[in-house]
């Protein structure tokens, strides 16, 4: 369950329940996921609610180097008319040289929720108005295909290339005058794409003490309506180091490069496209295990103290530090 509001009377609350079963039938394995995913909009004239339904079954086959499975995606939401999608479930790999070598290929789909919390959890400059009209990202025919592996006990890889179709994907634009006299919002345009991703990553683990991961994604979009996926990075760069002490005391750092992002300004005839700078990002963390009901933790962001915009007309803070604590229960 999540509840979200804001200061103009938005409220939103979110309900999500989601249930497994299977069983072997000799070596193989039949599985069922059942979800409801329910939300909740006031603040408005109108109450706005949406469910989503999806029932995805799976049978599951395992060998010495084989793993496949195949299955299907049924989902149902009620907004608007309502409609119902199906979405194939497949992936096949097999080890060819003793966990060294490891091909395998998937094809996907599912349904994606878009809220007024996920909205502003992307962009925590989004108008309270992307909340009406908010419409769920259909993600179609997803093939992959890629290598994966170790290289020793310590190193590990993954390589991959893949291509989908995305319907109703959000992207955030500068408001326009008539939207926000302020002019310092944005709001939300939803197109379709087709999308092209090469991705990797290369990692070093010691037992579970350190490890130290660099991966890489580029993206093309080819856009429905758009000119390009606004504020959608097509090029990022990460470096991960994190350090275990006795399970006590974690520490952890974070460097990664964006590129290829672009924003749209004005409207009508006077609508201008500005390429955005790429921008380094380095961040430090520290977290005490006190118990393993409470832990403390500070975060040093922005480490290198760079004035860049990940959203156009919102100079990042530079330096700065965030402290707390988290209790389980």
């Amino acid at each position: 369950y999540n509840h979200f509001d804001n200061r103009v009377g938005v409220t939103e609350d979110r309900l999500m329940l989601n249930a497994n079963a299977g069983r072997y039938i000799r070596t193989e394995y039949l599985d069922a996921t059942f979800g409801v995913d329910y939300n909740r909009v006031s603040g408005f004239s109108d109450t706005l609610n949406s469910t989503i339904v999806k029932f995805v079954p799976r049978f599951t086959a395992r060998g010495k180097k084989m793993h496949a499975s195949a299955g299907i995606g049924l989902y149902h939401e009620t907004d608007g008319e309502g409609a119902t999608y199906f979405f194939p479930q497949a992936y096949f790999s097999y080890d060819i040289i003793n966990h060294i070598i490891i091909p395998y290929v998937s094809l996907s789909g599912s349904l994606e929720r878009n809220n007024y919390n996920t909205l502003s959890s992307t962009n925590p400059f989004v108008s309270s108005g992307v909340a009406v009209g908010l419409k769920n990202t259909q993600r179609l025919f997803e093939l992959e295909v890629g290598l994966k592996g170790s290289l020793s006990a310590e190193v590990f890889y993954q390589v991959s290339a893949s291509r989908y179709e995305l319907k109703n994907a959000p992207f955030y634009v500068n408001t326009v005058f008539n939207q926000d006299v302020m002019q310092n919002k944005f709001e939300v345009v939803y197109d379709g794409a087709d999308v092209v991703h090469i991705g990797g990553q290369l990692g070093w683990q010691r037992t579970e003490k350190i490890k130290l991961v660099v991966g890489g994604d580029w993206y093309q979009y080819t856009m429905l309506t758009e000119s390009h996926p606004w504020h959608t990075p097509t090029l990022r760069l990460n470096l991960l180091a994190s350090y275990n002490i006795q399970d006590k005391i974690l520490v952890h750092s974070q460097l990664y490069y964006l590129n290829g992002q672009y924003a749209r300004v004005g409207s009508g005839s006077n609508t201008a496209t500005i390429n955005l700078k790429g921008l380094v990002d380095v961040n430090l963390g520290l977290e005490y295990r006190y118990n393993k009901f409470l832990s403390l933790y500070v975060d040093l962001r922005n480490v290198a103290s760079q004035r860049y915009e990940r959203w156009y007309g919102y100079p990042t803070q530079k330096f700065n530090v965030i402290g707390g604590l988290t209790y389980t229960f």
